[in-house]
């Protein structure tokens, strides 16, 4: 039976961790059709841009995890009427928090840029971008909502399709409008939100073909109430997602402070992370899948089996990863920077990288497990704590050094995997009822 649990994982998984492997597609496209236009800050404007509305938007993604889980739930109880309410309360909630995002966005606009700081060159093209995408938040929010639909119901391949169709046709409007028509920074920014627009409108076109019933409308139940509940189940994951970033950036700051190698050294160890992290999401969607309609179904002998599997599967994979760097880190350091000092630090860092992949790989899992069972107070509390266990290995190891930075970090993984797995039986027994 585990093995079958296994394949089940597997057969979930691999098609989110190819839609992973496309996210970064998105702004890398935007940065290649930027390398190629007149003048180089139309790249820096776009990579500054890109960055600034990705930081936002991630911001939210709050949304799509709280409704995977209320998803899968619904699905294990195979109520299509309670899935419908789920979306429908879940977009609406996505366009308010959207319209939301675009009134902060007018209000702090000067002081954003500010905070940026770019050159007076680079500031006319930053706007340029940031103020065409900033209206897709609605947009982008929702597609968040519709993806949680197809991978809280198992539909991962058709998740798979809308992130490399909304991909492709990014590429291709990018391509006609800023360099066919000249539109430069404009171009991308809007090539980019019809590509935002396009993926939005399919994905709701495939809810409404699976969901279509003459009483659609009012199976809907868009209420305050509800919306109001899960926003509230929501805040704590937010929360979580401010501590992470908060470490990331603090971490990133430090190393700043020790100099340019250092600095760019992280950077490689981080972006080589973030991949590993982008394959090892996939087998954490799966455990979302899984456990929630386990827990829909109150089959306590399909979620222990799915447990098993996910935990083997996480394991197996981030051994793999890390067997796989292990011969090919080092040429990927090369290739990715010029400045072989620079390639030297980060090529000597990589036994910090295997040691923060095997701490946080079970934390990858558990929080999958955690969105499944609907558990994001746990999952807050968790990251609370992993926080201040941050803040002491800062003290305790200092921050004169990047090995020591980077043991803070470990540090902060160690304490975030065991405290999830701590919570984990009385999560069970509480959504066990």
């Amino acid at each position: 039976m585990l093995n079958n649990a296994l394949r089940q994982h597997w057969t979930l998984a691999w098609p989110l961790i190819l839609a992973n492997a496309a996210t970064p597609l998105l702004g890398l496209a935007d940065t290649a059709i930027a390398g190629h236009l007149p003048e180089p800050k139309h790249l820096a404007a776009v990579v500054v841009g890109a960055e600034l509305i990705t930081l936002v938007f991630w911001s939210c993604g709050f949304l799509r995890m709280g409704t995977t889980g209320l998803i899968a739930q619904a699905s294990g109880r195979s109520i299509p009427s309670e899935i419908i309410s789920i979306v429908a309360n879940a977009l609406t909630l996505a366009v308010l928090l959207g319209l939301t995002l675009i009134g902060i966005w007018w209000a702090l606009e000067s002081r954003i840029i500010a905070i940026a700081n770019p050159e007076p060159a680079i500031a006319v093209e930053l706007l340029d971008y940031l103020r065409i995408r900033i209206w897709t938040a609605p947009i982008v929010l929702a597609t968040y909502v519709c993806s949680a639909y197809f991978i809280g119901q198992g539909m991962t391949r058709i998740a798979l399709g809308l992130a490399l169709g909304i991909n492709l046709i990014n590429i291709i409007a990018n391509y006609i409008l800023a360099i066919e028509f000249q539109m430069d920074t404009r171009g991308i920014a809007l090539g980019t939100a019809f590509a935002e627009c396009c993926g939005l409108l399919c994905a709701l076109g495939l809810i409404l073909k699976q969901q279509w019933t003459r009483q659609l409308w009012d199976q809907m139940h868009i209420r305050a109430v509800t919306i109001w509940h899960m926003l509230t189940l929501n805040l704590p994951l937010f929360l979580r997602t401010l501590i992470l970033k908060g470490v990331f950036v603090m971490l990133t700051l430090h190393a700043a402070s020790l100099g340019v190698t250092e600095a760019a050294a992280l950077g490689l160890l981080l972006i080589l992370l973030s991949t590993a992290a982008y394959a090892l999401d996939g087998f954490a969607f799966a455990s979302e899948i899984e456990t929630g309609q386990s827990i829909g179904r109150q089959d306590r002998r399909r979620l222990y089996l799915s447990l098993w599997a996910g935990a083997i599967a996480t394991a197996l994979a981030t051994i793999g990863i890390i067997v796989l760097y292990h011969f090919l880190a080092a040429e990927l350091i090369a290739q990715l920077t010029i400045h072989e000092v620079v390639a030297i630090r980060a090529t000597a860092l990589l036994p910090w990288l295997y040691g923060i992949l095997a701490v946080l790989a079970g934390s990858y899992w558990l929080d999958g497990v955690f969105i499944g069972l609907l558990r994001p107070t746990a999952m807050f509390v968790s990251m609370l704590l992993a926080g201040i266990t941050w803040i002491l290995g800062l003290w305790l190891f200092g921050t004169d050094r990047l090995d020591f930075l980077l043991a803070a970090f470990v540090l902060f993984g160690v304490v975030r995997t065991i405290s999830l797995g701590a919570q984990l039986p009385r999560a069970i027994t509480q959504s066990m009822r």
